[in-house]
Parts: structure tokens; sequence; C-alpha cells
């Protein structure tokens, strides 16, 4: 039997280059835990959508490390051509001889890919509306506020009364990485033409 252990969803350098993506999947034997180090085996990798629909599968020949360990790539400069930027996040999926291992969230999608598909963004554009989503089971809203200077995040629900946070941010393109002091995360992102939407599939509209 084969086990993924590891993904590797996005790798900055790569996909700045040729939009590829690396991953790695780890082969071990079910019976004795060993790895299955140097075999070949037949690798079928897809991305996909949020709502499911394909962008991208290719099927590869690697052989595992001495420590049954496969590195691979997928994509190149066409593969996000025809991709919906607007159902975020994209998903990767890895089947090893017929044996589907897995489906990972791609946690960094291909920025410079992105940025292609809509006009640059710029601090009007931001600072133009309250940027607003709800919860699919209504259990609480959420809202962007833009200055010249900061974001604000307000998060109101019945439960625990919500929170705010306010972040400083900066412009890449397309790209909006908000960032703040102390334990505040960090939150990246992505001007569609239409919302601001982050990888993890909310969108603030």
């Amino acid at each position: 039997m084969i086990r993924l252990t590891t993904f590797i969803s996005a790798l900055f350098l790569t996909l700045s280059l040729n939009a590829q993506i690396g991953y790695q999947v780890s082969l071990l034997d079910a019976a004795t835990g060993q790895p299955r180090a140097d075999e070949t085996v037949s690798v079928t990798v897809e991305i996909t959508d949020s709502s499911g629909s394909l962008i991208c599968s290719e099927t590869k020949s690697a052989t595992s490390d001495d420590f049954g360990v496969l590195s691979l790539t997928i994509g190149n400069t066409s593969t996000f051509e025809n991709a919906d930027w607007s159902k975020l996040p994209f998903y990767i999926s890895a089947t090893v001889d017929d044996v589907l291992l897995g489906r990972s969230q791609i946690l960094n999608v291909p920025v410079a890919e992105y940025a292609k598909k809509v006009a640059d963004l710029d601090k009007s554009i931001l600072k133009s509306k309250v940027w607003t989503g709800s919860y699919s089971e209504g259990e609480g809203s959420y809202s962007f506020r833009f200055t010249d200077e900061t974001a604000t995040l307000v998060h109101s629900n019945p439960y625990d009364g919500g929170y705010s946070a306010t972040y400083k941010y900066v412009i890449f393109g397309n790209l909006i990485v908000c960032y703040g002091s102390g334990t505040k995360d960090s939150k990246h992102l992505f001007y569609t033409g239409s919302c601001l939407a982050e990888a993890d599939g909310t969108d603030y509209k």
C-alpha cells in the first residue's frame, strides 16, 4: 500500500519563473512501515478549483530516493491561463499506481499568473467601499475597510461578540499583503476585479 505523507503545495521561486508547482510524495510499505526506496512508479497529479473543475492534469513516471520520497513538479506557463480566479482556493491531488493518495489545498496560489488576469489594483479601489461578506451558516459577518495606510478587519459574531484587527498593508500588482505586529496573523488578499479573495476561499465583496 502507498501512503501520502507530504505535499509542498507551492514554491514561490519556481512559480515566479515558469508557473510550476512542486510537490513531494512519500512511499511507504504498509506492512513494514519502511520507505519504498529506489522504486519507479506512475504518478498522476491534478489541480482543481474550489468547484472541482479541472485546471491541470499530468501523469509522470518517477523514481523514489533512498528515503522513498518522490520529488516532482506540475504545470508550465500556460497552466493557469483558463483558471477561474473567483474559485479559490485551488487544490492538488495525487494518484500513484491507481491509488488516490489524497487532496490538499494549495496554500499559495501562483501570484504572477493571477496578476495577468485583472487590471492592477490601487488604493483608490480599496478605499472606494467597505468590503463585506457573511458565513454561509449565517453565524456572523466580516468586513474590510481601507485607508491610505491601514486595513481594518471587523468580524461580528452573535456568539462571542466578534473582534477587530487593524493592519498595515502593501500592494504588489493585485496582491494585498496585510501585516501587523505581535501575534496578529498576516492576511493575503487577491483582487479578482469584483472581490477580494483569500486563499482559504473567503471572499470580500
